[in-house]
């Protein structure tokens, strides 16, 4: 140890130093070297290679999954749905750009019903077993007046006259039918008949609904001539 006045050597025990007699610092007491705590070591550069490649991976597939989330979950946008057309369908449209009741189908059905009409209709022998065949037909023939206002006559010239004379026809129709219902129902329940043609209310509608006949089918007559298709007599309806 070197004195700190005179700058020699001396011995670090000696209270005093040999060259110049000044009294020396105790000594102190210096943390052995074998004690300290070691050095942190410096990371590897290979290490924090593959530690940024760790990382990468995990952001990478990260943004993976989120992108498929994404795309599976995305809300979808609606579409609404597309109007039919009459290529598409195959049943023309009418004015109103909806589809109508083809005609040809709904006089079929009409002519159906009329041909389950019993032929004693009338009379007051049979008014008990015709009153259920009766109001059968009227059922259909109310549902047929509903569709008539619907029905598609195509590209006819004439068509809205003759859709009027068909709803017509249809009304009046099941007018006379009810007509025929109360005169067999007052038949039934009081036990006396005359037969319905004695029936003012019955003869005025049947009247009524064989005029609306007529003029249904002489306007489809005159169509059916120049446009083509059936014709009709209008006991048919």
């Amino acid at each position: 140890m070197r004195c700190r006045w005179c700058d020699n050597d001396t011995i670090v025990r000696r209270p005093a130093c040999t060259h110049c007699g000044e009294e020396m610092p105790e000594p102190r007491n210096l943390p052995d070297p074998a004690d300290a705590a070691p050095a942190e070591a410096e990371p590897s550069t290979i290490a924090e290679a593959w530690k940024s490649v760790g990382v990468a991976l995990v952001m990478f597939l990260a943004l993976v999954v989120g992108g498929r989330f994404a795309v599976t979950n995305w809300p979808k946008t609606y579409e609404a749905p597309e109007t039919e057309t009459a290529a598409a369908t195959g049943v023309p449209l009418s004015s109103d750009e909806s589809p109508g009741v083809p005609v040809d189908g709904l006089l079929a059905e009409i002519q159906g019903t009329r041909s389950k009409l019993p032929g004693t209709l009338g009379d007051c022998a049979t008014v008990a077993s015709d009153l259920p065949v009766l109001r059968e037909v009227t059922e259909e023939r109310r549902a047929q007046a509903r569709t008539a206002a619907d029905a598609d006559f195509g590209a006819a010239p004439d068509a809205d006259a003759l859709r009027g004379a068909l709803v017509e026809m249809t009304r009046l129709s099941l007018v006379a039918d009810e007509e025929y219902i109360r005169w067999a129902d007052d038949a039934v329940s009081t036990g006396t008949c005359s037969h319905a043609s004695a029936d003012g209310a019955v003869t005025s509608a049947n009247t009524a609904a064989e005029e609306a006949k007529q003029a249904f089918v002489e306007l489809w007559n005159a169509t059916a001539q120049t446009q083509g298709g059936p014709t009709y007599t209008w006991t048919d309806f």
